[in-house]
């Protein structure tokens, strides 16, 4: 016989009635509401999205402005929105943002909304929205600049609607949308969009980190091996390193991307052999650079019929695998190397050499008394005449020693800032990511080499002539630093 237990709930005789239970639960329910709508404040649930569109579509009077994001999984406009949107800007004014995340979104998608936009004479900009991580990832309408309609997502990323009219809010939503309103790119004609001399085309390609940031934190826990220096495995970076690149919080090559891009690029052009020319990145978090050198060689390509071929060597083989992933997405052959750079000249021996090395923030992962192994083996990996192009850190990323508490956790509170906004569309939690996210900023390191002075005479001790040094301040991961860009020729 098993025993009951009652919790006072129901008609159990040994329990509390129902209906004062249930009275109760009603001024809970009633207490909520209050707590949320007022006169200023309204929240409605999914289920009353019809009417809460026909509603604004008859209490419009000037203008309606709406930021719209767009990813893989957005649902498509419903007819009735359509019809409502394509009915006011006939009268008034309409205005449209779209958010294009940067998972691969379908060009055909969005040639199909921006053409039926231009069709009903709404005026409509695209914005990237990794161009600034802080950029809501929801619905949002301005409604006669007096009142915000938004869309939120409860836990379990049920979608609700909130309508406010308070003046701090309707004037924080102003302040954006006239931001991404000045930043954003505008529809031309033949298929073109064009803001300040800048041109995006349709379907171009676009870092589908949204994708790859969840099949690399799961697959780096396997993956990545455990090495002298990393005893417990590099997956606390690795696995880690997508998520907080997708919310821009770690520096990247693409905050370095013009100088990749042209400093390969002339390299590449001044490649004098009859082979293609053969690129080298050496140590790899994972496909980021990989990108970077590849819309190098796209341009080249597009002035020569010589079409450089591409190797990554890392030790571990998480960022490998994210650079075959990559490869495959861009239907681009490359070559994998899972081996330490300073054993690569004995394990390669047999292989052409590069005329190209580059790598991003490489060297100050290194003590510095490593770093001129490091420099000898790309000296031995390096045809003649061969060009590294790399950035390096001119000041550590370390905690500071006096309140590291503080930097820990204003970084960690950063990070779940921006993860909240990005939470219904990726597997990991806001949780896991910002505890994974606290872990990276107490254990990364980047070992400080010097002046550029010192780092320079690093290289010309290892065989290479300085070709082009430049320092330019750069965000940082902690706090704002410095980084030397560096274009070494071999001698």
């Amino acid at each position: 016989m098993h025993a009951r237990t009652s919790f006072g709930f129901g008609a159990d005789p040994g329990g509390v009635p129902p209906e004062p239970a249930l009275g109760a639960f009603r001024q809970v329910l009633a207490d909520h509401c209050a707590q949320f709508n007022s006169q200023q404040v309204v929240q409605l649930p999914a289920a009353a999205s019809l009417e809460l569109v026909r509603t604004l579509a008859l209490s419009v009077r000037r203008s309606l402005k709406q930021i719209v994001p767009l990813t893989a999984a957005s649902e498509p406009e419903s007819p009735f929105a359509h019809l409502v949107c394509r009915e006011l800007a006939s009268r008034l004014t309409v205005q449209r943002i779209y958010l294009v995340t940067p998972d691969g979104t379908d060009s055909e998608t969005l040639d199909g909304r921006l053409d039926a936009d231009q069709r009903d004479a709404l005026d409509a900009r695209l914005v990237p929205a990794a161009d600034d991580p802080t950029f809501p990832l929801r619905n949002t309408w301005l409604v006669d600049d007096s009142i915000v309609v938004h869309e939120d997502f409860t836990d379990d990323g049920a979608p609700a609607w909130t309508i406010d009219s308070r003046s701090d809010t309707v004037s924080r939503g102003i302040s954006l949308w006239e931001k991404l309103w000045g930043s954003g790119s505008q529809f031309a004609s033949g298929g073109a969009y064009g803001s300040g001399g800048a041109a995006v085309r349709r379907g171009a390609a676009k870092d589908p980190l949204l994708v790859s940031a969840d099949q690399i934190a799961s697959m780096a826990p396997m993956s990545c091996a455990s090495t002298p220096d990393e005893p417990d495995s590099c997956a606390w970076y690795h696995g880690m390193w997508q998520y907080l690149r997708l919310l821009d919080m770690v520096p990247v090559p693409a905050w370095h991307g013009d100088f990749f891009v042209s400093s390969i690029g002339r390299a590449l052009r001044g490649h004098g052999g009859a082979a293609a020319p053969r690129v080298l990145i050496s140590g790899a978090a994972d496909y980021a650079l990989l990108g970077e050198t590849l819309r190098a060689i796209g341009r080249v390509a597009q002035e020569t019929t010589s079409n450089a071929r591409v190797a990554v060597l890392d030790r571990c083989r998480t960022p490998l695998i994210a650079c075959r992933w990559y490869a495959r997405q861009t239907n681009t052959e490359v070559d994998l190397h899972e081996m330490d750079v300073r054993r690569a000249p004995e394990l390669l021996a047999g292989h052409p050499r590069f005329d190209v090395i580059a790598t991003d923030t490489f060297l100050t992962k290194f003590p510095v008394e490593e770093v001129p192994g490091v420099l000898a083996a790309w000296r031995a990996l390096a045809a003649p005449g061969a060009h590294v192009i790399t950035t390096i850190r001119l000041c550590p990323m370390d905690i500071a020693d006096d309140d590291p508490l503080d930097e820990v956790l204003g970084f960690a509170g950063q990070v779940r800032d921006r993860a909240e906004r990005w939470r219904w569309l990726l597997r990991a939690s806001v949780d896991d990511i910002v505890r994974g996210a606290e872990q990276y900023v107490r254990r990364a390191r980047s070992t400080n080499l010097g002046s550029p002075a010192a780092i320079g005479a690093l290289f010309e001790e290892a065989g290479f002539e300085l070709v082009d040094t430049d320092v330019q301040p750069t965000r940082g991961a902690l706090r704002p630093t410095t980084s030397l860009r560096v274009v070494a020729r071999a001698s």
